[in-house]
């Protein structure tokens, strides 16, 4: 009744009830959409849709465009696997990758530069952390070789995490 109220006349009778995928591919008007699991990204487990036809992977939070990468709740070994993730995308050999998080003005047509951008900012990331004393310098070096990129926010947030508070200093 709730959502017959805020869409009247436009909900199915009886709801389509979603069925496991039988297969690895899901047809959608006569073209093969592919999910990949890629393990890690700024969450684990991750995946990309392929859709071969269109050259194209849908990248969701596995390639960013142009916006700092969500790192807080990674650490090396994640960082890692993430590359991997990358390694696997960059497999499928797409024109285009359409990043979950994007700059508006990023074009998602240069699979190969959302790529490369995702891994440099990951290996920069580890390089800042490991040569870095605290955050603030980690945000410092990152924002050095990264400062075009939007939602600075993430950056504080990701640089932050990387060193926690030890038991019992806090408030």
């Amino acid at each position: 009744a709730y959502w017959e109220s805020l869409f009247p006349g436009r909900l199915p009778a009886r709801p389509v009830v979603p069925q496991p995928l039988t297969g690895d591919v899901i047809g959608v008007d006569g073209h093969e959409v592919r999910p990949v699991r890629v393990g890690q990204s700024d969450t684990d487990p991750s995946s990309v849709v392929h859709v071969p036809d269109l050259d194209a992977v849908v990248g969701g939070d596995v390639a960013y465009n142009g916006i700092h990468m969500w790192l807080a709740q990674t650490d090396r070994a994640a960082r890692a696997r993430w590359l991997e993730a990358l390694d696997t995308v960059e497999a499928l050999r797409p024109a285009t990758v359409v990043a979950g998080h994007r700059h508006p003005a990023a074009p998602d047509d240069d699979a190969a530069g959302v790529l490369a951008a995702s891994r440099r900012y990951l290996i920069d990331f580890d390089d800042a952390v490991e040569a870095g004393a605290d955050a603030a310098a980690v945000i410092r070096t990152m924002t050095a070789k990264h400062g075009d990129r939007g939602n600075p926010y993430t950056l504080f947030v990701s640089a932050t995490a990387q060193y926690p508070e030890p038991a019992g200093t806090g408030d």
